[in-house]
């Protein structure tokens, strides 16, 4: 390993046994986001695919799996694929086993893509990839610079294979090519009725397709930031999905008369849109169109169109009774006109311009989304007359102002909720964040907010996602709910039902509390530790963020603390296992259950000692443990919970007990080097999906009342009678 304070150099090799996580961890690799170049020899997991892209990308350049012998997929559960990406990856070398290449080809800094020469499935040519045979072009690089002559025998082309190529200068067809053309290094097909490619980096501010074009194809000019000015002739009647994405030189553009529909993200990010002239031909706008488009200002529509009508720059359907969209790049305040019955799908999303937007009497529902993302909105201001919402301090209420709307995401600071409000309800998504429209919604930025006596009941998620939150204070005169030092509680100060997010550092819970609600610590990302007092008899260690460090009282009767070790207060039930520790474990046997997601997510943990004072091990006990090797589950125990072994790549071994009476749902789910398990007499329920995605071969004890076993495949017994009856 080369490795200095910021730039590691690695090579690993990989088993069955063994996952990237843990092989880096044994190299001493503490930090994997300083690896630059990244080696892989052996078995390769598609988990080990999800840990590149969700932990390695700041700094990853190079990633060489050239050595790699075997290649698995699997369905995790355990890594949050939406966060995962490989931006950063400059060359990327694919082994002779079959992988799918598109985790890489999206990387915005590629330069070279290598298939290995056995590859079954695919062929690589200068860094470029193809597919085995050469027919189809499946990547160029997005950082490669110069010109691209297509080969002669390629006669397709993947829909995003030389999309946004910043370097690509020219494209150019063979001359013995018989699908495909270029003029003036512009790609078209044969015949030239598709425009397919306008290289990225073209040298030019102005293009004009020419009059054969009928179609321009998906993502045709995405990424040209130099183009200024482009001309399209009536000829075209077709528009691809992203044609004009990340056009970011392009200040306004005529689509033709002839275009009758604007796909998804046919201007995403065109930042320096201003404009844009709709035809008396269209009559379908997708949604998304517009997306990204942060300085539009207008969106004009030709006045003979019959589908749709615009007004100040404003796009609205032909009656203006629905309002579609409101220009990203406008900005101040907006005043929506009394004949709008409507506010259509995301209209307004990330309007970040926009202050302040007075809703008519006309509009009686308001989607929560349909603000979403306007963070410099301060003020919503609700016609008196209208019959279903009301307006107070620039926040939008219900008619009765007994509950609030729309709290504006761009206003800060303290906020006093008036009197009149009973509930606040986290349905309704008021102050909390959602996850909507392709990203969250941000929550209300509030730092501190004072609840009424007037208020009887708050939803468990009102406020989550307010990481802004360090102080909520009740009027004492409220019946309901109290608080203390910034906290939530009920009246009795007995349940603790929401911890401010913005909160950080330690926080003991005080000694009157009995109960933790449920989702009280939600988000609680600056929370360090918690003191649990002797007051508390039950909760749930899940309600609070992974790292958290738990302190227990030492005359708690619930629970107690043995080396960080979570246990009941009588050390019967094991409740959780630090998913940080490392190296193996005995359980105490005093043990008599392993609660649920007791070892949840222990990579690091390679080996475990079951007691025979162990009678249950229940649901995800050690889902995504991939450290185990092997487990002895003593003659104690009757009953294997849902999915406690799910996700246990290294698992090569399981004993079952001649005790054991019930396998769960996925109980040894995807476990891939389970190859055989040995199934006693004693177990008469095993779930159908027990054994999901683990090539097991499964042998059943003669005497078993219900199963048998077929060559390898487990069966119920007397089942072919069964059906014919």
């Amino acid at each position: 390993m080369k490795q200095d304070k910021a730039n590691i150099e690695i090579t690993v090799a990989l088993s069955p046994e063994i996952r990237l996580e843990q092989a880096l961890m044994k190299a001493g690799v503490t930090d994997p986001a300083k690896v630059i170049k990244l080696t892989i020899s052996g078995d390769l997991f598609e988990r080990d695919l999800e840990y590149i892209g969700e932990y390695m990308t700041d700094n990853l350049q190079e990633l060489d799996m050239s050595n790699v012998l075997t290649y698995r997929k699997n369905n995790s559960i355990c890594l949050n694929r939406d966060v995962i990406n490989y931006n950063g990856l400059k060359y990327v070398s694919m082994p002779a086993c079959d992988i799918d290449p598109y985790y890489f080809i999206d990387s915005l800094e590629l330069v070279s893509i290598t298939a290995h020469p056995d590859n079954p499935s695919y062929k690589s040519e200068n860094g470029v990839l193809y597919n085995r045979e050469t027919t189809s072009l499946i990547c160029y690089p997005v950082r490669r610079e110069g010109e691209y002559i297509i080969p002669a025998s390629v006669v397709e082309i993947s829909r995003t294979a030389i999309a946004h190529c910043f370097g690509l200068t020219a494209v150019r067809a063979h001359p013995d090519n018989t699908a495909f053309a270029d003029e003036d290094g512009v790609l078209f097909n044969r015949d030239k009725t598709e425009l397919i490619c306008y290289p990225a980096g073209r040298k030019s501010d102005n293009y004009s397709v020419p009059a054969s074009v009928v179609k321009i194809n998906d993502y045709a000019f995405s990424g040209a930031k130099g183009l200024t000015s482009l001309d399209i002739p009536n000829s075209v009647i077709k528009i691809g999905q992203a044609a004009f994405s990340l056009c970011s030189g392009l200040t306004s553009i005529a689509i033709p008369d002839s275009v009758t529909e604007i796909k998804d993200q046919i201007f995403f990010d065109c930042t320096g849109l201003t404009s844009i002239d709709i035809p008396a031909s269209v009559s379908d706008i997708h949604a998304d169109a517009f997306r990204g488009c942060s300085g539009l200002t207008c969106v004009s529509v030709h006045p003979c169109n019959s589908f749709y009508s615009s007004e100040n720059g404003i796009l609205f359907n032909i009656d203006k009774t629905r309002l579609i969209y409101y220009p990203r790049g406008r900005h101040g305040e907006y005043i929506i006109p009394d004949y709008v019955t409507e506010i259509g799908d995301y209209a307004f999303w990330r309007c970040t311009g926009l202050t302040s937007v007075f809703i008519p009497a006309s509009i009686t529902e308001i989607k929560l989304y349909d603000f979403c993302r306007c963070t410099g909105l301060t003020s919503i201001t609700a016609h008196p007359d209208n019959p279903a919402y009301a307006s107070e301090n620039g926040v939008l209420f219900n008619r009765d102002k007994n509950k609030i709307v729309l709290f504006p995401r761009g206003r800060q600071g303290d906020y006093a909720i008036p009197d009149s409000v009973v509930e606040i309800d986290g349905e309704d998504y008021a102050f909390r964040s959602f996850e909507g429209f392709s990203s969250a919604c941000i929550a209300a930025r509030i730092s501190k907010i004072d609840i009424p006596a007037s208020v009887t009941k708050i939803d468990v998620a009102a406020f989550n996602g307010c990481n802004c939150l360090t102080f909520i204070e009740t009027h004492p005169d409220n019946t309901v709910f109290s608080s203390e030092n910034g906290v939530l509680f009920n009246k009795e100060k007995t349940k603790i039902i929401f911890y401010p997010p913005g909160r950080e550092g330690d926080y003991a819970i005080p000694d009157s509390t009995v109960e933790i609600g449920n989702g009280a610590f939600c988000d609680c990302n600056g929370l360090k530790s918690v003191f649990i007092p002797a007051s508390i008899r039950k909760f749930d260690y899940r309600d609070f963020l992974s790292g958290t460090v738990f302190t227990i009282h030492p005359d708690n009767p619930s629970y107690i603390i043995e080396n960080g070790i979570l246990f009941s207060k009588d050390r019967t039930e094991l409740l959780h296992y630090p998913e940080e520790r490392l190296g193996d474990y005995i359980i105490p046997d005093s043990v008599v259950k392993i609660g649920a997601y007791a070892f949840f997510g222990c990579k690091g943990l390679t080996a475990i000692t079951i007691p025979d004072s162990v009678a249950e091990i229940k649901e995800c006990a050690f889902t995504c443990c991939t450290g185990l090797l092997s487990v002895v589950i003593p003659c104690s125990v009757t009953k294997i919970g849902r999915h406690a072994f799910s996700e246990c790549e290294g698992l090569k071994s399981v004993t079952i007990p001649d005790s054991a009476v019930a396998l769960e749902d996925g109980a040894f789910s995807d476990c891939y080097n389970l190859t055989s398990l040995d199934i006693p007499k004693s177990v008469v329920e095993i779930d159908d999906w027990a054994f999901e995605h683990s090539p097991t071969n499964i042998n059943v004890h003669p005497d078993n009342p219900v199963y048998e076993s077929e060559n390898g495949k487990l069966k119920k017994k007397n089942e072919e009678e069964e059906e014919s009856q």
